[in-house]
């Protein structure tokens, strides 16, 4: 696959570990090596297969809100799964329009 676009608005930042930790380490198991820089951007998201698993941050992850208040999954579209077993207190502060989704 091959993007170019323009990318320089971080989606997820490190600071927010509980998100951060996770994608890298998926990233690390798609690509063998942790990501190596403290943001993720859209063309960082949009390559990622491999499954997420957030199941080691259940207690510090209130939702999937991402550093530019959009939704993470957005940006997951090649992503084959994300786990969240035993995440009960997840919410959303953003609203999907149904009539956009397929």
């Amino acid at each position: 696959m091959l993007v170019v676009q323009y990318d320089n608005d971080i989606i997820v930042s490190s600071a927010k570990v509980s998100m951060f930790n996770p994608i890298n380490a998926a990233w690390e198991a798609q690509f063998g090596a942790p990501l190596g820089r403290n943001n993720m951007y859209k063309v960082d998201l949009m390559a990622l297969r491999h499954s997420i698993d957030f199941t080691s941050y259940t207690s510090e992850l209130p939702n999937f809100t991402t550093y530019n208040n959009d939704y993470l999954f957005k940006y997951l579209m090649n992503c084959e799964g994300i786990i969240m077993d035993g995440c009960t207190l997840i919410t959303s502060n953003v609203t999907i329009n149904s009539d956009s989704v397929n």
